[in-house]
């Protein structure tokens, strides 16, 4: 499942909804993966903050994806972006 991907929300039956759930954690795991991407500061840092934001609204709460399950995408994201520093100084 490509998070990036766009979302179409054309309904193919009557009763077939979109899952609000899983949009708003896509929402959440792409914000997450951009701020890891373009911010200098430590991923656990990003991911309270964004938590942090998220945890005054009850109703929305429960549904932020939990740092074991984003951590390993924002540190791919950010390699990609700010390349490793060489093994050795000369």
């Amino acid at each position: 499942l490509d998070v990036d991907a766009i979302l179409d929300c054309n309904p193919h039956a009557d009763d077939c909804i979109p899952d609000n759930d899983i949009v708003y954690k896509m929402e959440k795991k792409n914000a997450l993966k951009r701020r890891a991407a373009e911010e200098m500061k430590t991923v656990p840092q990003i991911n309270h903050e964004e938590a942090s934001s998220v945890s005054a609204d009850l109703e929305t709460a429960g549904q932020f994806p939990t740092y074991k399950s984003v951590k390993t995408v924002m540190y791919r994201r950010r390699v990609q972006k700010f390349p490793r520093l060489p093994p050795t100084r000369q």
